[in-house]
């Protein structure tokens, strides 16, 4: 867990900063704006793993399952 947080956390720390010095530029009510203000306000949920061990780094485990799902519901 310590890894992840050590080698992992300083990635979305970065990704953070970017939006929130674009949202400072950008007027209000644009579809920009949704767009960064979607992303800043789902900044706890996307860097959940970094504190909960269960939580995995990735959805490479569940994305079979989903494409087998929308696949039997296709036909």
């Amino acid at each position: 867990m310590e890894q992840r947080r050590s080698r992992a956390a300083p990635i979305p720390q970065m990704l953070h900063a970017w939006p929130i010095a674009q949202r400072a530029k950008i007027p209000s009510g644009t579809a920009t704006a949704n767009a960064l203000d979607y992303r800043l306000n789902r900044c706890a949920a996307l860097t959940r793993y970094l504190h909960d061990p269960r939580q995995p780094i990735d959805n490479d485990h569940d994305k079979p399952q989903i494409r087998r799902q929308r696949m039997a519901n296709a036909s």
